[in-house]
């Protein structure tokens, strides 16, 4: 298990794990009249527009793509089955720095647009959290219709 395709599902799984641990602990918030209950978990590492803008919890940009929904496995399984299929690939071409670095900008870079997109707008998900890695998956997969 020296690649990272391996490693990053190991980490998204293990903090689903802990997601899955610590549901029942839930946190009530109201941003501008928006929110309501949500997993504390989520609440401090999902992409939640508003508490990047108004508490600067900058870090959830980048913290949100580990996060899954703790209420049911496809979306994790799919995330991670789909990083499994494109990955190894990608990792195996590019090199397994290259390709970390290659995810993380991925993912890092969908959590920067989901966050100006909302900012801008000020829609209906400024105050709703964002969690998964589709953002880092999607360019990963990318990356394979290219090779």
């Amino acid at each position: 298990m020296k690649g990272w395709v391996f490693k990053l599902i190991g980490i998204n799984v293990v903090v689903f794990l802990i997601q899955m641990l610590t549901i029942s602990y839930q946190y009530a918030y109201s941003i501008n009249g928006q929110g309501g209950q949500t997993p504390v978990m989520t609440f401090y590492l999902g992409l939640i527009p508003a508490l990047v803008v108004e508490s600067g919890y900058v870090w959830q940009i980048f913290s949100y793509m580990f996060l899954h929904n703790p209420f049911g496995f496809a979306h994790i399984f799919f995330n991670m089955y789909a990083l499994l299929i494109f990955g190894l690939p990608i990792e195996q071409t590019w090199g397994p720095r290259r390709f970390l670095a290659y995810y993380l900008f991925c993912g890092t870079g969908a959590g920067l647009s989901i966050f100006i997109i909302n900012v801008i707008s000020q829609g209906s998900t400024y105050a709703i959290p964002t969690i998964g890695a589709s953002g880092a998956v999607f360019g990963v997969l990318l990356a394979f219709g290219i090779l």
